[in-house]
């Protein structure tokens, strides 16, 4: 039998930082001969080279991390790329989607698929009837949310939706006119509600009287109709004159703002709407004199006195 004896081999163990060094031993057979072989560990040594023990391999210290020589290599990340789908993947999705009426995602699909074949006519008609039927979809969504504002009387946001719908019928037509006249007559409502006072001035009036003769010709609703309620109270509280007396002397020129010159007298009965006016008491070489008077709606009859009676 005929030793062999390889090479040493180096094995590089991260791990635990090591490197052994193994001898490796091939038997091959020989002639017949009766010789036996010397394959004491001694004599494996000598004939190697190898002065060491060889009941275990010999450990080598690694180097340390430190060194310019990394032990290790990273591996590369890869980046997963997604498959580019073909044209015939996405118009049979597209034909499924279309199947289900899912339309939105069908309407996707075919938009990429155009992408690949912008020429296709299957693709362009599929396309059409799409969008013909999210039009649809959206023209439901639109008539039922504008339903819902008429019967809760917000005719803002009915007009708001009345925009959106797509070729109204008679039905809704006649709903959007009258939420158009309703929106207009609760934003007056609302401003005058706003400052009852003011019910008086002319140009209230002529608003309040608008706004009685637009509700005789529609119907407002119970929101509108209470809120109107209200106003023509206000209305009839703030334009029913109450009485006052005012005293003088005389000598002084009386006036009333806003309103007129009352002149020089005794005493005056006056009628004056509710609200806020200025008593002024004026006389040559004497001061001037001025009273506020805040007359209330309903309010009993008062007397006010004003004499301009102290000298400069």
């Amino acid at each position: 039998m005929t030793l062999i004896l390889a090479s040493p081999t180096l094995i590089a163990t991260p791990a635990v930082k090591q490197i052994e060094l193994r001898l490796d031993v091939q038997f091959t057979s020989a002639n017949t001969s009766n010789r036996s072989p010397d394959l004491s560990r001694n004599s494996l040594a000598a004939s190697s080279g190898f002065n060491g023990n060889l009941n275990t391999p010999l450990m080598l210290l690694a180097a340390n991390e430190s060194s310019s020589q990394p032990n290790t290599i990273p591996e590369t990340k890869r980046e997963a790329v997604k498959p580019k789908r073909s044209f015939n993947d996405l118009m049979t999705s597209a034909h499924r989607y279309v199947e289900a009426e899912e339309w939105a995602k069908a309407k996707h699909e075919l938009t990429l698929a155009l992408q690949h074949n912008p020429k296709s006519t299957a693709a362009q008609e599929l396309l059409e009837t799409t969008n013909a039927e999210l039009a649809k979809v959206q023209n439901r969504r639109s008539s039922a949310a504008f339903k819902a504002a008429v019967a809760a009387e917000d005719w803002v946001k009915a007009n708001q939706l009345a925009s959106d719908l797509n070729q109204p019928n008679s039905t809704q037509t006649i709903e959007i006119r009258r939420s158009n006249q309703l929106a207009d007559i609760e934003l007056s409502v609302d401003r005058l509600l706003a400052n009852p006072s003011q019910m008086a001035r002319p140009s209230a009036q002529r608003e309040f009287k608008q706004i009685t003769a637009s509700l005789t010709n529609i119907d407002p609703g119970r929101r509108i109709a209470a809120k109107y309620q209200e106003l023509a109270s206000a209305n009839q509280h703030w334009t029913t004159p109450v009485t006052i007396v005012v005293q003088s002397d005389r000598r002084t020129n009386v006036i009333i703002q806003p309103g007129q010159t009352l002149g020089k007298f005794r005493e005056k009965r006056l009628k004056l709407m509710p609200g806020e006016y200025q008593l002024i008491g004026r006389r040559q070489g004497f001061h001037e004199v001025r009273h506020e008077l805040v007359l209330q709606p309903g309010q009993e009859e008062r007397t006010y006195q004003i004499r301009a009676d102290m000298r400069f």
